[in-house]
């Protein structure tokens, strides 16, 4: 019965304040884990960030915007196109119904953000749709 008189304790044991700063009592925080107390350990979990996050690769990537998402829509396009590699450099292969899906795809978020766009971004989906679209009717016509 004593022991439950006494309550309970609650510790905080998260490594950043409200605001997103690291805490700065949390530093020497013996619960905190020591990436020097288990160097193999350390070792795995980096090399699985790394693998996670695509190594060295990752840190080059551009920032996330419209643009970088419609350029990554048309790679994928000249993909299926087989006009360039697979990533892993093994060969090129042809799946010409998901070309035409991935061009149409760009298509309809032409449409949908019609009067939404700055005048960068409407001429880079503009022109990569009719570069995209004239190599597709080539890449047909060469089967």
């Amino acid at each position: 019965m004593s022991d439950m008189a006494q309550g309970f304790t609650v510790k905080d044991k998260r490594f950043f304040n409200q605001n997103g700063s690291e805490r700065e009592s949390e530093a020497a925080d013996p619960a905190r884990p020591d990436p020097d107390s288990h160097p193999q350990e350390s070792e795995n979990r980096e090399e699985t960030v790394k693998k996670e996050a695509g190594g060295e690769e990752q840190r080059n990537l551009p920032p996330a915007d419209f643009g970088s998402f419609i350029i990554s829509l048309a790679h994928a396009a000249m993909l299926h196109m087989g006009q360039i590699s697979n990533p892993d450099g093994s060969r090129t292969e042809k799946n010409m119904p998901l070309a035409r899906h991935t061009i149409d795809t760009i298509a309809m978020l032409q449409k949908k953000t019609k009067g939404n766009l700055a005048q960068d971004e409407q001429a880079l989906m503009d022109g990569i749709l009719t570069e995209l679209r004239m190599q597709y009717v080539q890449t047909c016509k060469k089967q």
